[in-house]
Protein backbone atom coordinates (compact mmCIF):
# COMPACT_ATOMS: atom_id res chain seq x y z
CA UNK A 1 0.00 0.00 0.00
CA UNK A 2 1.41 3.38 -0.96
CA UNK A 3 1.91 6.17 1.54
CA UNK A 4 -1.22 8.29 1.86
CA UNK A 5 -2.21 11.51 3.59
CA UNK A 6 -5.54 12.55 5.02
CA UNK A 7 -7.06 15.73 6.41
CA UNK A 8 -9.26 13.70 8.75
CA UNK A 9 -6.55 11.89 10.71
CA UNK A 10 -2.84 12.49 11.05
CA UNK A 11 -0.75 10.71 8.38
CA UNK A 12 1.14 8.60 10.91
CA UNK A 13 -2.11 7.45 12.52
CA UNK A 14 -3.63 6.58 9.15
CA UNK A 15 -0.57 4.59 8.11
CA UNK A 16 -0.36 2.77 11.43
CA UNK A 17 -4.07 1.93 11.29
CA UNK A 18 -3.81 0.62 7.74
CA UNK A 19 -0.83 -1.50 8.68
CA UNK A 20 -2.73 -3.06 11.59
CA UNK A 21 -5.71 -3.77 9.32
CA UNK A 22 -3.39 -5.62 6.90
CA UNK A 23 -5.36 -4.84 3.74
CA UNK A 24 -8.82 -5.45 5.21
CA UNK A 25 -11.05 -3.22 3.08
CA UNK A 26 -13.65 -3.16 5.86
CA UNK A 27 -11.19 -1.59 8.28
CA UNK A 28 -11.90 2.03 9.24
CA UNK A 29 -8.50 3.38 8.17
CA UNK A 30 -8.35 1.37 4.94
CA UNK A 31 -11.90 2.47 4.07
CA UNK A 32 -10.89 6.08 4.58
CA UNK A 33 -7.93 5.66 2.23
CA UNK A 34 -10.04 3.98 -0.43
CA UNK A 35 -12.73 6.68 -0.27
CA UNK A 36 -10.17 9.48 -0.65
CA UNK A 37 -7.85 8.09 -3.31
CA UNK A 38 -8.38 9.87 -6.63
CA UNK A 39 -7.40 6.83 -8.71
CA UNK A 40 -9.57 4.42 -6.71
CA UNK A 41 -12.53 6.79 -6.97
CA UNK A 42 -12.13 6.84 -10.76
CA UNK A 43 -12.11 3.05 -10.83
CA UNK A 44 -15.30 3.07 -8.75
CA UNK A 45 -17.00 5.45 -11.19
CA UNK A 46 -15.96 3.22 -14.11
CA UNK A 47 -17.40 0.17 -12.34
CA UNK A 48 -20.65 2.06 -11.65
CA UNK A 49 -21.04 2.92 -15.34
CA UNK A 50 -20.49 -0.73 -16.29
CA UNK A 51 -23.02 -1.87 -13.66
CA UNK A 52 -25.61 0.60 -14.99
CA UNK A 53 -25.08 -0.59 -18.56
CA UNK A 54 -25.42 -4.28 -17.68
CA UNK A 55 -28.23 -4.10 -15.13
CA UNK A 56 -30.06 -0.87 -15.88
CA UNK A 57 -29.45 0.21 -12.27
CA UNK A 58 -30.43 3.91 -12.16
CA UNK A 59 -28.54 4.47 -8.90
CA UNK A 60 -25.33 3.15 -10.45
CA UNK A 61 -25.90 5.33 -13.51
CA UNK A 62 -26.15 8.42 -11.32
CA UNK A 63 -23.13 7.41 -9.24
CA UNK A 64 -20.90 7.30 -12.31
CA UNK A 65 -21.02 11.11 -12.65
CA UNK A 66 -22.08 12.19 -9.15
CA UNK A 67 -18.72 11.26 -7.64
CA UNK A 68 -16.84 13.26 -10.27
CA UNK A 69 -19.12 16.28 -9.87
CA UNK A 70 -18.69 16.32 -6.08
CA UNK A 71 -14.94 15.91 -6.29
CA UNK A 72 -14.46 18.65 -8.86
CA UNK A 73 -16.63 21.02 -6.83
CA UNK A 74 -14.14 20.85 -3.96
CA UNK A 75 -10.91 19.69 -5.59
CA UNK A 76 -11.22 20.41 -9.30
CA UNK A 77 -8.34 22.02 -11.16
CA UNK A 78 -8.65 24.10 -14.30
CA UNK A 79 -6.75 21.57 -16.43
CA UNK A 80 -9.53 19.06 -15.83
CA UNK A 81 -7.86 16.90 -13.17
CA UNK A 82 -7.99 17.11 -9.37
CA UNK A 83 -5.93 19.26 -7.04
CA UNK A 84 -4.68 16.48 -4.83
CA UNK A 85 -2.06 14.27 -3.55
CA UNK A 86 -3.21 10.69 -3.92
CA UNK A 87 -5.86 11.28 -1.24
CA UNK A 88 -7.58 14.27 -2.84
CA UNK A 89 -6.40 16.65 -0.13
CA UNK A 90 -6.23 20.28 -1.15
CA UNK A 91 -7.60 22.95 -3.46
CA UNK A 92 -4.86 25.60 -3.36
CA UNK A 93 -3.57 26.58 -6.83
CA UNK A 94 -0.09 25.49 -5.78
CA UNK A 95 -1.22 22.01 -4.72
CA UNK A 96 0.03 19.10 -6.83
CA UNK A 97 -2.17 17.36 -9.40
CA UNK A 98 -1.81 13.59 -9.70
CA UNK A 99 -1.14 12.56 -13.31
CA UNK A 100 -1.99 8.96 -12.38
CA UNK A 101 -5.45 10.03 -11.20
CA UNK A 102 -5.89 12.17 -14.32
CA UNK A 103 -5.28 9.09 -16.49
CA UNK A 104 -7.67 7.01 -14.38
CA UNK A 105 -10.43 9.61 -14.67
CA UNK A 106 -9.87 9.84 -18.44
CA UNK A 107 -10.61 6.13 -18.66
CA UNK A 108 -13.65 6.32 -16.36
CA UNK A 109 -15.19 9.40 -17.98
CA UNK A 110 -14.56 8.21 -21.55
CA UNK A 111 -16.46 5.01 -20.82
CA UNK A 112 -19.20 6.91 -18.99
CA UNK A 113 -19.48 9.25 -21.98
CA UNK A 114 -20.24 6.27 -24.23
CA UNK A 115 -22.16 3.94 -21.93
CA UNK A 116 -24.39 6.65 -20.46
CA UNK A 117 -24.42 8.89 -23.57
CA UNK A 118 -23.41 11.65 -21.16
CA UNK A 119 -22.25 14.92 -22.75
CA UNK A 120 -21.05 16.30 -19.39
CA UNK A 121 -18.61 13.40 -19.25
CA UNK A 122 -17.58 14.21 -22.84
CA UNK A 123 -16.87 17.84 -21.87
CA UNK A 124 -14.76 16.63 -18.92
CA UNK A 125 -12.83 14.18 -21.11
CA UNK A 126 -12.12 16.89 -23.69
CA UNK A 127 -10.71 19.16 -20.98
CA UNK A 128 -8.47 16.37 -19.67
CA UNK A 129 -7.23 15.21 -23.07
CA UNK A 130 -6.51 18.78 -24.23
CA UNK A 131 -4.69 19.95 -21.11
CA UNK A 132 -3.81 17.48 -18.35
CA UNK A 133 -2.77 14.46 -20.44
CA UNK A 134 -0.36 16.24 -22.83
CA UNK A 135 1.13 18.15 -19.88
CA UNK A 136 1.82 14.82 -18.16
CA UNK A 137 3.91 13.56 -21.10
CA UNK A 138 5.44 16.83 -22.29
CA UNK A 139 8.83 16.40 -23.94
CA UNK A 140 8.53 12.61 -23.95
CA UNK A 141 8.93 12.47 -20.16
CA UNK A 142 6.31 11.17 -17.74
CA UNK A 143 5.46 13.74 -15.07
CA UNK A 144 4.09 12.22 -11.90
CA UNK A 145 2.79 15.57 -10.68
CA UNK A 146 1.40 18.57 -12.54
CA UNK A 147 1.17 22.15 -11.27
CA UNK A 148 -1.03 25.00 -12.42
CA UNK A 149 0.91 27.56 -10.41
CA UNK A 150 4.58 26.62 -10.17
CA UNK A 151 5.41 29.75 -8.13
CA UNK A 152 5.42 28.51 -4.53
CA UNK A 153 4.33 25.01 -5.58
CA UNK A 154 3.95 22.51 -2.75
CA UNK A 155 6.03 19.36 -2.92
CA UNK A 156 3.95 16.16 -2.73
CA UNK A 157 4.37 14.10 0.42
CA UNK A 158 4.91 10.83 -1.46
CA UNK A 159 5.50 9.36 -4.90
CA UNK A 160 3.60 6.68 -6.81
CA UNK A 161 6.31 5.90 -9.38
CA UNK A 162 6.66 6.60 -13.07
CA UNK A 163 5.67 3.10 -14.21
CA UNK A 164 2.31 3.19 -12.42
CA UNK A 165 1.63 6.72 -13.68
CA UNK A 166 2.59 5.75 -17.24
CA UNK A 167 0.24 2.74 -17.12
CA UNK A 168 -2.77 4.82 -16.06
CA UNK A 169 -2.01 7.57 -18.57
CA UNK A 170 -1.75 4.98 -21.35
CA UNK A 171 -5.01 3.33 -20.30
CA UNK A 172 -6.72 6.72 -20.14
CA UNK A 173 -5.50 7.78 -23.58
CA UNK A 174 -6.49 4.42 -25.09
CA UNK A 175 -10.00 4.70 -23.62
CA UNK A 176 -10.42 8.21 -25.00
CA UNK A 177 -9.51 7.17 -28.56
CA UNK A 178 -11.53 3.96 -28.29
CA UNK A 179 -14.63 5.96 -27.36
CA UNK A 180 -14.06 8.98 -29.62
CA UNK A 181 -16.31 7.36 -32.26
CA UNK A 182 -18.84 4.73 -31.21
CA UNK A 183 -21.48 2.71 -33.05
CA UNK A 184 -24.95 1.22 -32.83
CA UNK A 185 -26.56 -1.05 -35.46
CA UNK A 186 -27.80 1.92 -37.51
CA UNK A 187 -25.66 4.89 -36.47
CA UNK A 188 -22.20 6.23 -35.73
CA UNK A 189 -21.63 8.76 -32.96
CA UNK A 190 -18.70 11.17 -33.11
CA UNK A 191 -18.20 12.01 -29.44
CA UNK A 192 -14.81 13.71 -29.84
CA UNK A 193 -13.28 15.16 -33.01
CA UNK A 194 -9.96 13.39 -32.54
CA UNK A 195 -7.98 13.04 -35.81
CA UNK A 196 -7.72 9.47 -37.01
CA UNK A 197 -9.46 6.69 -38.92
CA UNK A 198 -12.38 4.79 -37.37
CA UNK A 199 -13.98 1.66 -38.88
CA UNK A 200 -17.22 -0.08 -37.89
CA UNK A 201 -20.06 -2.17 -39.32
CA UNK A 202 -23.26 -0.15 -39.69
CA UNK A 203 -26.47 -0.96 -41.58
CA UNK A 204 -25.03 -4.23 -42.87
CA UNK A 205 -21.76 -2.88 -44.27
CA UNK A 206 -18.35 -1.51 -43.42
CA UNK A 207 -18.05 2.20 -42.79
CA UNK A 208 -14.84 4.15 -42.25
CA UNK A 209 -14.73 7.70 -40.93
CA UNK A 210 -11.51 9.65 -41.33
CA UNK A 211 -11.30 12.77 -39.16
CA UNK A 212 -8.75 15.40 -40.23
CA UNK A 213 -7.08 18.07 -38.10
CA UNK A 214 -9.33 20.77 -39.60
CA UNK A 215 -12.53 19.04 -38.46
CA UNK A 216 -13.41 17.46 -41.81
CA UNK A 217 -14.98 13.99 -41.64
CA UNK A 218 -14.51 11.89 -44.80
CA UNK A 219 -16.95 8.99 -45.22
CA UNK A 220 -16.11 5.67 -46.88
CA UNK A 221 -19.39 3.72 -46.74
CA UNK A 222 -20.29 0.28 -48.03
CA UNK A 223 -23.47 0.08 -45.97
CA UNK A 224 -26.55 -1.32 -47.71
CA UNK A 225 -29.06 1.19 -46.38
CA UNK A 226 -29.50 4.48 -44.58
CA UNK A 227 -27.71 5.17 -41.35
CA UNK A 228 -27.35 8.14 -39.03
CA UNK A 229 -24.21 10.14 -38.30
CA UNK A 230 -24.42 11.92 -34.95
CA UNK A 231 -21.86 14.57 -34.04
CA UNK A 232 -21.39 16.11 -30.61
CA UNK A 233 -21.07 19.89 -30.63
CA UNK A 234 -18.87 20.93 -27.66
CA UNK A 235 -20.24 23.33 -25.07
CA UNK A 236 -17.18 25.61 -25.35
CA UNK A 237 -17.94 26.53 -28.98
CA UNK A 238 -18.92 30.19 -29.32
CA UNK A 239 -20.40 29.40 -32.73
CA UNK A 240 -20.80 26.09 -34.49
CA UNK A 241 -21.57 25.16 -38.09
CA UNK A 242 -21.70 21.85 -39.89
CA UNK A 243 -21.34 21.63 -43.68
CA UNK A 244 -22.54 18.64 -45.70
CA UNK A 245 -21.48 19.05 -49.34
CA UNK A 246 -21.43 22.81 -48.83
CA UNK A 247 -24.92 22.94 -47.32
CA UNK A 248 -24.70 24.81 -44.03
CA UNK A 249 -26.53 23.84 -40.86
CA UNK A 250 -26.44 26.00 -37.75
CA UNK A 251 -26.13 23.94 -34.61
CA UNK A 252 -26.34 24.78 -30.93
CA UNK A 253 -23.22 24.42 -28.74
CA UNK A 254 -23.66 21.71 -26.15
CA UNK A 255 -25.96 19.62 -28.36
CA UNK A 256 -25.74 16.91 -31.01
CA UNK A 257 -26.62 17.03 -34.68
CA UNK A 258 -28.04 13.93 -36.40
CA UNK A 259 -27.86 13.36 -40.15
CA UNK A 260 -29.68 10.34 -41.56
CA UNK A 261 -29.16 9.45 -45.21
CA UNK A 262 -27.81 6.92 -47.66
CA UNK A 263 -24.15 7.75 -47.18
CA UNK A 264 -21.75 7.20 -50.06
CA UNK A 265 -17.99 6.97 -50.32
CA UNK A 266 -16.66 10.47 -50.91
CA UNK A 267 -19.26 12.23 -48.74
CA UNK A 268 -17.68 14.82 -46.45
CA UNK A 269 -18.88 16.67 -43.37
CA UNK A 270 -16.98 19.75 -42.21
CA UNK A 271 -17.36 20.83 -38.59
CA UNK A 272 -16.52 24.42 -37.72
CA UNK A 273 -16.38 25.08 -33.99
CA UNK A 274 -15.39 28.69 -33.37
CA UNK A 275 -13.53 29.15 -30.12
CA UNK A 276 -13.82 32.27 -28.00
CA UNK A 277 -11.34 33.66 -25.50
CA UNK A 278 -13.04 33.66 -22.12
CA UNK A 279 -12.32 33.61 -18.39
CA UNK A 280 -13.69 31.34 -15.69
CA UNK A 281 -13.82 32.41 -12.04
CA UNK A 282 -12.61 30.06 -9.32
CA UNK A 283 -10.50 30.06 -6.18
CA UNK A 284 -10.69 33.38 -4.25
CA UNK A 285 -12.36 35.01 -7.28
CA UNK A 286 -9.20 34.43 -9.31
CA UNK A 287 -9.67 33.54 -12.97
CA UNK A 288 -8.34 31.15 -15.58
CA UNK A 289 -8.12 32.07 -19.27
CA UNK A 290 -9.43 29.79 -22.02
CA UNK A 291 -9.16 29.69 -25.79
CA UNK A 292 -11.91 27.22 -26.63
CA UNK A 293 -10.96 23.96 -24.84
CA UNK A 294 -7.33 25.05 -24.39
CA UNK A 295 -6.31 26.29 -20.95
CA UNK A 296 -3.94 29.24 -21.30
CA UNK A 297 -1.27 30.14 -18.77
CA UNK A 298 1.14 32.94 -17.95
CA UNK A 299 4.76 31.81 -18.43
CA UNK A 300 6.89 32.83 -15.45
CA UNK A 301 10.63 33.35 -15.34
CA UNK A 302 11.00 34.44 -11.71
CA UNK A 303 9.33 33.77 -8.37
CA UNK A 304 6.84 36.60 -8.65
CA UNK A 305 3.08 36.22 -8.36
CA UNK A 306 1.16 38.15 -11.03
CA UNK A 307 -2.34 39.64 -11.22
CA UNK A 308 -4.59 40.05 -14.25
CA UNK A 309 -5.15 43.75 -15.10
CA UNK A 310 -7.30 43.57 -18.21
CA UNK A 311 -9.52 41.29 -20.23
CA UNK A 312 -7.64 38.72 -22.36
CA UNK A 313 -7.66 39.41 -26.10
CA UNK A 314 -6.80 37.37 -29.18
CA UNK A 315 -4.17 38.94 -31.43
CA UNK A 316 -2.17 37.74 -34.44
CA UNK A 317 0.42 36.40 -32.00
CA UNK A 318 -2.10 34.52 -29.86
CA UNK A 319 -3.87 35.30 -26.59
CA UNK A 320 -2.46 38.21 -24.59
CA UNK A 321 -3.28 39.83 -21.24
CA UNK A 322 -2.10 42.79 -19.21
CA UNK A 323 -0.57 41.61 -15.94
CA UNK A 324 1.28 43.24 -13.04
CA UNK A 325 3.35 41.89 -10.17
CA UNK A 326 1.74 41.71 -6.74
CA UNK A 327 3.29 42.90 -3.52
CA UNK A 328 3.32 40.73 -0.41
CA UNK A 329 1.19 38.01 -1.98
CA UNK A 330 1.22 34.37 -1.00
CA UNK A 331 1.49 32.05 -3.97
CA UNK A 332 -0.68 29.46 -2.22
CA UNK A 333 -3.46 31.67 -0.87
CA UNK A 334 -4.00 34.22 -3.60
CA UNK A 335 -5.66 37.42 -2.34
CA UNK A 336 -9.16 38.38 -3.43
CA UNK A 337 -8.07 42.02 -3.90
CA UNK A 338 -4.39 41.94 -4.87
CA UNK A 339 -2.06 44.85 -4.13
CA UNK A 340 -0.22 45.66 -7.34
CA UNK A 341 3.50 46.30 -7.48
CA UNK A 342 4.54 48.08 -10.66
CA UNK A 343 2.69 48.88 -13.86
CA UNK A 344 0.76 46.35 -15.94
CA UNK A 345 2.53 45.00 -19.00
CA UNK A 346 1.19 43.07 -21.98
CA UNK A 347 2.13 39.40 -21.85
CA UNK A 348 1.45 36.58 -24.27
CA UNK A 349 -0.12 33.47 -22.79
CA UNK A 350 0.84 29.93 -23.78
CA UNK A 351 -1.13 26.65 -23.63
CA UNK A 352 -0.89 24.97 -20.23
CA UNK A 353 0.25 21.71 -21.83
CA UNK A 354 3.34 23.44 -23.26
CA UNK A 355 4.39 25.50 -20.23
CA UNK A 356 7.30 24.50 -18.01
CA UNK A 357 6.93 27.22 -15.37
CA UNK A 358 3.57 28.92 -15.21
CA UNK A 359 0.87 30.76 -13.33
CA UNK A 360 -2.52 29.58 -14.52
CA UNK A 361 -4.75 30.88 -11.72
CA UNK A 362 -4.66 34.70 -11.83
CA UNK A 363 -6.03 37.08 -9.17
CA UNK A 364 -7.94 39.99 -10.64
CA UNK A 365 -6.35 43.42 -10.10
CA UNK A 366 -7.48 46.91 -10.95
CA UNK A 367 -8.56 47.73 -14.50
CA UNK A 368 -9.51 44.10 -15.14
Amino acid sequence: MRTALSKVVRPELLLAGMKDENGDENGIYTRQYLTCCGTRLADGARAAAADALLTGNAQAAAAAMTGWERLTRSHGSACGALHCDDTVAGLLPTAPISAEAAGAWCEALAQTMTRMENDEAADAVEKLVTNALPAAVRGGRIREWLYENTVGAEEPAFHTGDSRTAERLARGAAAVWENAVTMSPDSLQVNLLLPGSYTARVAGGRVRLTIADNGTIAVDSRAAGEWTLRIRVPAWAAKATVLLHGKKAEVRPGSRIAMKRQWKTGDTVTCGFESAVRTETGYHQAVTVWNGPVLMTLPVTRKQVMALCGAPVRTEKGVTVKAAAMGGASAGRLPVSPELKGSPAETQLVPFAEAKSCQTVLPVGKNA
